[in-house]
């Protein structure tokens, strides 16, 4: 009898931790993956949702040596991996200042196509892009880029192209992060 209940027990106990392991790899399945295209780092990102998938060229890090009359343009790229058809879901990007030596000189535009299937689409109820058509001050905080939510549906990919354009006078920098929330 004893035998019997210590193998219960024993039983009891690994099916108790394959639970918990089961739960806890379950758990990180919910973050989002930001990978990079040129490395192959891979980065969690909290609170969005997990069919979404961020490609930057380098981890969402930005760091720009400005000089007189400077404009370069940063590519992003968001894409609805879902699994599930018609699995609308929305974002928003952050701009997290680290670093703003520049007062106002310093502006930025966010442009996008969407596309599906490689072939760009309209934009519509489900297919919403975040974009800053007019030179914008880049903030000393952090802030969100636009305004709204990006709206975006199954299998399509949201391209984008934040642009910086520094017309001040001397060297300065700007050191930030892009991060997408919901």
């Amino acid at each position: 009898m004893k035998i019997k209940n210590k193998n219960n027990l024993i039983f009891s106990i690994i099916v108790t931790l394959s639970f918990i392991l089961v739960s806890i790899g379950c758990a990180y399945s919910f973050y989002a993956i930001i990978k990079c295209k040129n490395n192959n780092n891979v980065l969690k990102q909290e609170n969005v949702n997990p069919s979404l998938i961020a490609m930057t060229n380098d981890e969402g890090l930005i760091s720009l040596d400005l000089i007189p009359n400077f404009e370069q343009g940063y590519e992003l790229s968001i894409i609805n991996n879902s699994k599930e058809g018609n699995a609308l879901t929305s974002y928003q990007l952050v701009l997290d200042v680290s670093e703003n030596s520049v007062n106002d000189e310093l502006t930025y535009t966010l442009k996008g196509i969407a596309t599906k299937n490689n072939k760009e689409i309209e934009k519509n109820d489900r297919n919403k892009l975040i974009e800053v058509n007019k030179e914008t001050k880049v903030p000393t905080i952090s802030t969100k880029l636009g305004s709204g939510v990006g709206i975006i549906d199954t299998g399509v990919t949201h391209k984008y192209t934040l642009t910086f354009k520094y017309e001040g006078k001397e060297n300065k920098s700007f050191k930030g992060k892009i991060n997408i929330t919901n």
